[in-house]
């Protein structure tokens, strides 16, 4: 049960006095509603942008179909002419970077084999080359030779073995002549980009 409070002989009085109303500061206000106006900005601009896009777009596809229709037979017999052209200039690029160039096997030069790929650096002065053929195909040179004994032999075998363009040589058809000389032949086998 509730009970008064007994009362005094005083009194006291009590008064509500009313709290004063917040008041927003002037520039919160001018914040709030340029806030609100830059919001709707960004939003209709952003379905403005969707509507020229979509527009701008469809012109594109008009004006494109526009130039189609507007090609007279020769333009296009024309265009279909440079493609040829294009992929036959491709496929020349393309087997002429493929090519072997056999002319730097007998060339002449001071710089090692290696880097010139010039044959006559592999050979013994004191060996005669009596019969060359080489297959570029298969990247194989045959020799036949002439040479004063089996060391200068043994020197040329051993220096084509040396030579790191070369694959694998087997020497072949000894035999010696009337005179003292050794006849001789070299089937060598290049790795197959050596001419590139």
């Amino acid at each position: 049960m509730f009970r008064p409070p007994p009362r005094s002989s005083t009194t006291m009085a009590i008064e509500i006095v009313p709290k004063p109303a917040l008041k927003i500061p002037f520039s919160l206000n001018i914040l709030f509603f340029l806030s609100a106006i830059l919001l709707l900005s960004v939003i209709s601009g952003y379905f403005v942008l969707l509507y020229l896009e979509k527009r701008v777009s469809f012109r594109i596809e008009e004006v494109g179909s526009q130039i189609t229709s507007a090609k007279t037979s020769e333009e296009i017999y024309l265009e279909n002419e440079i493609k040829i052209k294009k992929k036959k200039i491709e496929d020349f690029s393309k087997s002429v970077g493929e090519r072997k160039f056999p002319s730097k096997f007998f060339g002449f030069s001071e710089e090692p084999f290696s880097e010139t790929k010039n044959f006559g650096k592999l050979i013994h002065p004191k060996v005669q080359i009596s019969s060359f053929s080489l297959n570029v195909k298969d990247s194989k040179v045959n020799i036949s030779g002439l040479t004063e004994n089996f060391t200068t032999l043994e020197q040329q075998f051993i220096i084509f073995q040396k030579e790191s363009l070369i694959k694998e040589v087997n020497l072949s058809g000894i035999s010696p002549t009337a005179e003292g000389k050794i006849n001789f032949n070299f089937d060598i086998s290049f790795y197959p980009d050596f001419l590139k």
